[in-house]
């Protein structure tokens, strides 16, 4: 996404507009929506939130490099999707700023438990040595994500920095063989086709095929990975999930519960998506959404994401970082964690 925001606009061209319908006391009120292209804010009049802003205009650019040049050309203020390598040249541009924060987002590599090679223990766990986790991160997404192999995100209750894994090839072999799969098995690999999904599945490719599973990569538009997904037809995907809302149980609750298996359950969870069933973490899950004490909660969520490394068919890798560049001539605009939480109506334009 990136952002246009209109500081001042003349009376006449609002007043010739039709008066937008309040529903609400927020800051803004929908001016227009065009699904894939743009959403139009105009400031609430009624609102007790006055923003320091007339207008916010948000544009859907799904090329970065589009994004880049309209940021360059003055045509937006802010661009939100920058890749790397346009990341670290905008960073050293005088006439820009950043502002970032850890994103709600994890990035893992799953394994269907449909799948009979994958639902043996030692392969699961031969994958997770398999990865080179800090080989992707410096070289694909230094600029855009951290190291996180858990799956309660930085900033929330209960997140951990453990890195149990790091890649060993000579232990992740042993795995495979200890599996009855020393020579290896084929398998397929879904992922989005977009960056840095891609470069990042490419490489997971290459780290499998130094520990004989041969992974042939399927690229898809992001709809059509995920529909497969929650269908239960992919072996491995590589995908990210973001919080539904602050609170480790969001996370806990899909990486964990699973307590229906069959194709017509209700709670189609990510364990449900990948066929597995832990009815002890899928226990303490539960219970651990129910402890009033912050102190113990956070423990309990510490043990399970511990005990889902140990268990778990997900690899998780990392954690998004939100980055906004924006033109020096804007103020007191900040993202968030969530999409929900970053605030437009705090900006000012000179």
């Amino acid at each position: 996404m990136s952002l246009a925001l209109v500081h001042a606009l003349e009376r006449a061209t609002l007043n010739a507009l039709p008066s937008p319908r309040v529903v609400f006391d927020g800051p803004f009120v929908v001016r227009s929506w065009k699904a894939s292209e743009s959403v139009i804010l105009d400031a609430n009049p009624n609102s007790t939130f006055a923003p320091k802003i007339r207008r916010a205009f948000i544009k859907h650019v799904p090329d970065p490099s589009a994004q880049l040049l309209q940021l360059q050309q003055g045509d937006i203020d802010i661009a939100r999707n920058l890749l790397p390598d346009q990341l670290k040249s905008a960073m050293i541009n005088p006439a820009f700023q950043t502002t970032k924060a850890p994103r709600s987002y994890v990035t893992y590599t799953c394994m269907n438990q449909n799948n009979p090679n994958l639902a043996k223990p030692q392969v699961r766990q031969a994958i997770k040595w398999a990865i080179d986790y800090e080989g992707i991160h410096k070289n694909i997404v230094s600029t855009t994500h951290m190291p996180k192999q858990s799956f309660i995100p930085e900033g929330v209750l209960g997140s951990i920095d453990d890195a149990p894994f790091k890649r060993d090839v000579a232990k992740a072999k042993a795995l495979l063989a200890e599996a009855g799969l020393a020579g290896g098995f084929e398998i397929t690999l879904d992922h989005a086709n977009t960056q840095p999904n891609a470069d990042i599945a490419q490489a997971v490719q290459a780290n499998l095929g130094d520990i004989g599973i041969k992974v042939t990569l399927v690229a898809g538009e992001s709809r059509q990975v995920i529909t497969r997904y929650r269908a239960r037809q992919h072996q491995l995907a590589l995908l990210s999930w973001g919080i539904d809302y602050f609170d480790p149980h969001s996370n806990a609750e899909t990486f964990c519960i699973n307590t229906d298996n069959s194709d017509g359950a209700r709670n189609k969870t990510l364990a449900w998506r990948n066929s597995w069933q832990d009815a002890d973490l899928t226990a303490r899950a539960q219970a651990a959404v129910k402890e009033a004490d912050g102190e113990v909660r956070a423990e309990m969520y510490v043990k399970l994401q511990r005990d889902h490394h140990a268990r778990s068919p997900f690899a998780l890798m990392l954690q998004s970082i939100e980055i906004a560049v924006m033109r020096k001539n804007l103020a007191n605009f900040a993202v968030a964690p969530m999409y929900s939480r970053t605030r437009y109506d705090t900006a000012t334009k000179a």
